[in-house]
């Protein structure tokens, strides 16, 4: 029995890999649209239940969705938490407002 992966990336003419690097990708998109900095600064790592607590399999295209969705909540945490720094600052570079955070101890991880 093949997995929904298999079969999207067969029906496409495209291998299992590059469909799950394509999802990847676009959760990058999403996070760097939300947070306004560039794709260089963003780095997505492969979902697995080895590193994602209460994880499961999943099957069509919700999942991505819901990734991205996932990805949207947690980065409107982060800037709640980074707003008050923000407002401190003119016009602060990404860099030098995450360093400030960090000074200040803001929790900079978030999950949904």
């Amino acid at each position: 029995m093949e997995s929904m992966m298999e079969h999207v990336a067969r029906s496409l003419g495209k291998d299992e890999v590059a469909v799950r690097q394509a999802n990847l990708y676009v959760n990058g998109q999403v996070c760097a649209y939300e947070l306004n900095i560039p794709m260089d600064k963003i780095r997505v790592k492969k979902a697995s239940t080895v590193n994602n607590a209460n994880s499961t399999t999943s099957g069509g295209s919700i999942t991505s969705e819901l990734a991205c969705l996932g990805v949207i909540e947690a980065c409107a945490i982060l800037k709640k938490r980074m707003a008050p720094v923000k407002e401190t600052m003119h016009d602060p570079t990404w860099e030098q407002l995450v360093t400030k955070c960090f000074q200040q101890e803001i929790d900079m991880t978030a999950s949904y």
